[in-house]
């Protein structure tokens, strides 16, 4: 199966694959597979963040020293995060490089789990549902 990388970067995403990943009910054979999925889906993410590594150095501020510049701010839920720092002109073009890469398609394997198969012990919300079908789970 191909999937837009920047699903499976997405945070929630991630945070709900997780959750159901290491959940204490799943059966050996669901853990089993999951296992799969999550081995390439790390592959994806980890090749993702060298090349916007990459595209940070060479597009963000730098010291004097040679370091990256970092700033203190706050995320959209008021808590304090570090960023990068960017003139305008080098945000745009980070962005618009970075941003091909995100759609850039990748494969994955098949979804392997029905969700017919998932213990109802294991909590999902319906966003967590909605996040993981068509990549983890699938219908009957």
């Amino acid at each position: 199966m191909e999937i837009e990388l920047q699903k499976l970067i997405y945070p929630h995403f991630y945070t709900a694959f997780q959750k159901l990943r290491h959940n204490e009910h799943l059966s050996a054979v669901l853990s089993f597979r999951l296992h799969t999925v999550a081995k390439a889906i790390d592959e994806h993410v980890k090749k993702y963040e060298e090349l916007r590594m990459a595209l940070i150095k060479k597009h963000g501020a730098t010291n004097d020293d040679g370091s990256l510049t970092m700033r203190s701010s706050l995320d959209f839920a008021g808590r304090p995060l570090m960023e990068y720092v960017f003139t305008p002109e080098k945000k745009q073009e980070f962005e618009q490089e970075l941003k091909p890469l995100s759609e850039e398609k990748v494969s994955l394997p098949d979804p392997v789990v029905k969700i017919s198969e998932l213990s109802r012990k294991i909590k999902l919300t319906e966003p967590e549902v909605g996040l993981l079908v068509g990549v983890v789970l699938v219908g009957e």
